[in-house]
């Protein structure tokens, strides 16, 4: 995968440790879901972790999700002042959306005790959000058992990987981050994932499997 250059984002945002806010955009499903399946898409608990740290948590559902899935947090967003659940916006307005906030932010937590997920599953997956994220401008915190992904932004430098018992302690992770040297490695990362410069290195590799 790579990212798309007509939707690339100029962030110029400054993080202030006091007004932190991090974004996640898919799915999400309801309290009412089987959570040994659903459980890293359930956010009541995430919601409720980063509120007490008076961080700003922001969803953006996929538009595939049903109401049934979505109209609780609806109801927690209306009375809690750290979360804020919005619309769902269409693909080609979602990098422009996204840069308006200082992170991305990719759960995927796996927990055999707790969730069926296979381990080999979120080890190797590969999804758009963190393209999505790059392609806004901004950095990316994300699961340390989501590990190809987590390879891909510390190889460009452009996240910080952690584990779900440092959620508790993120608001200190995250202001001590040099957050001006984060938003140089995510535009270093556009330029060199960029999809109209890998357009012919990834028209050979399609070659080389049809052969």
């Amino acid at each position: 995968m790579y990212c798309d250059d007509d939707v690339f984002q100029d962030n110029k945002k400054v993080l202030d440790p006091d007004d932190i806010h991090l974004v996640y955009a898919g799915g999400v499903a309801g309290s009412h879901r089987n959570p040994k399946q659903y459980g890293n898409i359930q956010f009541h608990q995430i919601i409720d972790i980063l509120s007490k740290q008076k961080i700003h948590f922001h969803i953006y559902p996929s538009p595939s999700n049903i109401r049934a899935d979505y109209e609780e947090y609806e109801e927690i967003a209306k009375k809690n002042p750290f979360f804020h659940f919005h619309e769902s916006v269409a693909q080609n307005e979602l990098a422009s959306e996204l840069s308006k906030y200082h992170f991305g932010f990719h759960t995927g937590f796996v927990n055999q005790d707790e969730h069926r997920q296979s381990y080999e599953k979120y080890k190797y997956c590969t999804t758009l959000k963190i393209f999505n994220f790059l392609e806004a401008g901004i950095p990316v915190i994300i699961s340390e058992n989501i590990i190809y992904q987590s390879w891909i932004l510390e190889r460009y430098k452009s996240g910080i990987s952690i584990n779900k018992d440092q959620l508790y302690d993120l608001r200190t992770i995250v202001s001590r981050t040099d957050y001006p040297d984060l938003l140089q490695a995510v535009y270093s990362a556009q330029k060199k994932l960029s999809l109209k410069d890998n357009a012919k290195r990834l028209l050979g590799f399609y070659n080389k499997l049809a052969l």
